[in-house]
Formats: structure tokens, C-alpha cells, sequence
């Protein structure tokens, strides 16, 4: 960002960052720019712009080696699959804790409800 002189940068995690506002992530300070940039356009109407779906997570404790398991692999595929199109699905180990974390989303809720005790089942499994 310095180097090419951007004052608006981001990242994987969801992060931004917003120079010389602040220089680390805030999602308070984000969603106010984005709010801004809406309203400055004439279309900050947020309930007809957003849409909410479910949205669950689970954490079960798990060793890191767990992400490379041929089985939980699979059972990532097929939720990616069930929920493509109308939902998704984030698998990532907790950066702070030994535990996988499993995030469904989906106008479903039926769906979203089945992933998550699927991987609750299988995670516990393994232990």
C-alpha cells in the first residue's frame, strides 16, 4: 500500500485497512466508509440492498493435522456441492486454539443445519 501510494487496502480475512484513517483493520471504521460511499451515489438503502440468510458456526477441538484428512476433505467437497449456487461453507483451523472451525451459510437453514452436525460428527471422530 505505501509503495504504490493506495489508501485502501485489504485482505483474505476480511480485513481493510483505510490510510491515514487507521492503520489496521476496523469493521466499525469500514462498514461507516462503505455507508458513506453508498450514500455520497444517492443508494444507501440497506434493507433493500441485503439480503440475510442463515448463517451458523461450530468449533470442536482438533489437531491441526485434521485439515489434511482425506475424509474431512470429502465431506467439504460435498457440502461445497449442496451448497453451490445458494450458500457457503468456510473450513479453517482457529488461529488462536487448537479447534477447526466450520461456518455454513445458505437460504436453507435445513442445509446449513446438516453441514454443520455432519462435520460436529466427524470432527469428534477423529479425536
Amino acid at each position: 500500500m505505501f509503495r504504490n501510494k493506495y489508501n485502501l487496502g485489504g485482505e483474505q480475512s476480511g480485513h481493510y485497512i483505510i490510510f491515514p484513517q487507521a492503520t489496521t483493520g476496523d469493521g466499525v471504521m469500514s462498514a461507516m466508509f462503505f455507508a458513506k460511499a453508498l450514500y455520497k451515489k444517492g443508494k444507501l438503502d440497506a434493507p433493500s440492498m441485503l439480503k440475510l440468510v442463515p448463517q451458523k458456526a461450530i468449533s470442536v477441538y482438533a489437531s491441526p493435522a485434521i485439515m489434511y484428512d482425506a475424509g474431512l476433505n470429502a465431506l467439504i467437497e460435498k457440502h461445497n456441492k449442496l451448497l453451490e449456487g445458494c450458500g457457503r461453507l468456510i473450513v479453517r483451523m482457529s488461529g488462536t486454539e487448537p479447534k477447526i472451525r466450520v461456518m455454513a451459510e445458505c437460504a436453507d437453514e435445513g442445509l446449513v443445519d446438516q453441514a454443520l452436525a455432519e462435520f460436529q460428527e466427524y470432527i469428534k471422530t477423529k479425536q
